[in-house]
């Protein structure tokens, strides 16, 4: 089995994928993201406005005990945008949270979601 690196990490089930047809990838996708498989999460924030399928799974991202998966969710959500919208009551909650780097990117996320909708 070949490994697929994917942006500083690796995501094994990428090249498992390939043969599937695209709604299959897709919901394979979005089941690693609900797990909290971080080059999943990655992945699913580079199909910006595309990626308004992976918002709801990204949204319980933002509640797992480990703060790099809150933080790549938060940054997710920021590229997906303006799709991502029904994601702001969650992420206003995250700006009181412990680690400074989920708080940061909170703010910009949020800012680039506003950006996307103005």
């Amino acid at each position: 089995m070949q490994i697929v690196m994917y942006d500083r990490g690796f995501d094994p089930g990428y090249e498992l994928d390939l043969h599937l047809p695209e709604t299959e990838k897709m919901e394979n996708l979005l089941n690693r993201v609900f797990e909290g498989d971080i080059a999943s999460i990655r992945r699913a924030s580079y199909l910006g406005k595309d990626g308004a399928d992976a918002v709801p799974e990204l949204m319980v991202c933002l509640t797992n005990q480990l703060w790099r998966v809150r933080l790549e969710a938060v940054q997710a959500l920021g590229r997906i945008g303006e799709t991502a919208k029904a994601a702001v009551p969650k992420l206003v909650k995250l700006k009181e949270d412990q680690n400074q780097s989920v708080r940061e990117a909170v703010d910009e996320a949020l800012a680039s979601i506003q950006k996307s909708v103005a």
